[in-house]
């Protein structure tokens, strides 16, 4: 269930930030992504693993990847509504 434990402040069923980051981070630093989309899907996915993720929104840029462009960008998103269906868009 998104945002359980947050209204209550119980601070052990809150969803953990840090473990999602260290999680990402091992993702990215022993992982080869020849397309940026992929990166961004696959972080995204680590983002919403825990059921009480109720909304997360990834975007990855890659500085200078296009020559007459400051950076290239992708991001996608993820919604859990009432009844666990996901809604993805990507932008």
């Amino acid at each position: 269930m998104p945002f359980a434990g947050v209204l209550d402040d119980k601070v052990d069923e809150a969803l953990n930030y840090n473990t999602i980051t260290k999680r990402v981070i091992d993702h990215v630093e022993n992982g080869r992504f020849p397309l940026l989309e992929k990166l961004v899907a696959d972080v995204r996915t680590i983002c919403s693993d825990d059921a009480r993720t109720g909304y997360a929104r990834v975007r990855i840029d890659k500085p200078h990847a296009l020559r007459l462009a400051d950076s290239e960008a992708v991001a996608l998103e993820y919604v859990a509504d009432e009844a666990n269906n996901i809604q993805e868009n990507m932008s």
